[in-house]
């Protein structure tokens, strides 16, 4: 949640040319949370602390150094991707990236990069579990630990499409071919546990604020029932209703108070509007870095329990949706961790692993819910709810 790293991102980010640059460069536009600018006001405040520092590790590589009893273990790819050090595409440390953090702090670029643990695949094998895990507590020797990563790529393991978060805040993972980026910079390129490309974008203002429209209404947090009512009677691509109660990081907006495109107060309206304008602004803002595709969108979170939401999020991405029970970044790890065992232990005449149908088995899936043509004209095509829905929330964010 980093978020006093804004004159450090700007360094970096007027260091290596601007914007576009960055982004072609690390897959992201330098978020304030990432690394790289954190390590860089660290050096900046704290000189003497910086140059004693002889490794810099991520919590999610430190676990695997401790376990190992190795401060060396390599970083991997996918939380590297979080650091605005690496180069997403070749998957190395960024000597452009590594010259702008390190502009000013003492040693320049060499020291910072010295500082550095080497890069690995994130299912990769990086050592034996240590001596005092196999005595104290009676671990087989032969334990290996993998390089492993942090949550939001772990959590995308078990599923190799696209996948939909209907939290708190939505995520909204997308698979891609490794090339394609966000040229706006709202999501960020990264790998997940197994090394396979996505874009990640996260959208602030989520289910928080369906809540807190039924809320308003005088219902309950768990009171989904008249909701859901509320939403049978509601056409789809009818209403909107915009409200951002904290400020936006999907697309990079401030925040503002509800408001609405129609004269009405209703808890139909109201809750049909805030979450039909939610997911297409997901929708709109990922698009860039979204293939067309008839493959079944993934979506998990509450909301996959309402047969109208999911209606809705089938509609707007006009393809079929697939609900999943929740898994986590702990499920993905330990599907990772099966993939690196089984690569491990595999030979040239042994069957290969299939990862998608170990996954199916360890994630549930539900049954696909098919768009409906009628909603699909609604929300598409020229003068369409989702293209109304852009130019309003484009204004909106203009005037505030």
């Amino acid at each position: 949640m980093t978020a006093n790293t804004t004159a450090q991102a700007e360094a970096v980010r007027k260091g290596v040319g601007g914007k576009s640059e960055m982004i072609d460069l690390s897959g992201s536009d330098a978020p304030l949370r990432f690394t790289g600018t954190v390590v860089r006001r660290v050096g900046e405040q704290f000189p003497e602390c910086y140059a004693a520092t002889a490794k810099v590790q991520l919590i999610s590589n430190f676990i695997p150094a401790v376990l190992t009893g190795n401060a060396e273990v390599p970083i991997d790819y996918g939380n590297g991707c979080g650091m605005s050090l690496m180069n997403y595409r070749s998957k190395v440390w960024d000597a452009a990236l590594l010259a702008a953090t390190a502009d000013g702090l003492p040693g320049g670029m060499e020291a910072l990069q010295s500082k550095l643990p080497t890069l690995a695949r994130p299912d990769s094998i990086v050592g034996s579990l240590a001596a005092y895990y196999i005595e104290k507590y009676g671990f087989d020797g032969r334990c290996a630990v993998i390089a492993g990563s942090g949550d939001n790529p772990q959590s995308k393991v078990p599923v190799a499409g696209d996948l939909l978060s209907l939290g708190t805040s939505f995520v909204n993972m997308v698979s891609t071919d490794g090339d394609t980026l966000d040229p706006e910079g709202f999501a960020n390129a990264m790998y997940d546990g197994i090394n396979r490309p996505f874009m990640f974008g996260c959208r602030t203002n989520g289910a928080m604020v369906w809540d807190a429209v039924r809320s308003h209404y005088g219902l309950a947090k768990e009171e989904y029932a008249p909701a859901e009512v509320a939403l049978q009677t509601v056409v789809p691509g009818q209403f909107m209703t915009f409200w951002q109660p904290k400020t936006e990081s999907f697309p990079v907006s401030g925040a503002f108070e509800l408001i609405r495109a129609t004269a009405q107060s209703t808890l139909a309206e109201d809750y049909t509007g805030i979450i039909e304008t939610s997911l297409a602004a997901v929708y709109i803002y990922s698009a860039v870095f979204t293939k067309q595709t008839q493959e079944p969108l993934f979506v998990t979170g509450g909301a996959t329990d309402s047969p109208e939401i999911m209606r809705r999020v089938a509609g707007i991405w006009n393809r079929p949706t697939l609900p999943v029970e929740k898994g986590g970044a702990a499920l993905g790890a330990a599907v990772a961790g099966v993939k690196a065992l089984f690569d491990a232990d595999s030979d040239t005449e042994t069957e290969s692993f299939d990862i998608e149908a170990f996954s199916t088995a360890v994630l549930k899936r539900g049954e696909p819910i098919q768009p409906n043509p009628a909603d699909v004209a609604a929300y598409h095509g020229e003068g369409k709810y989702l293209q109304q829905f852009q130019e309003k929330y484009e204004q909106i964010l203009v005037d505030f």
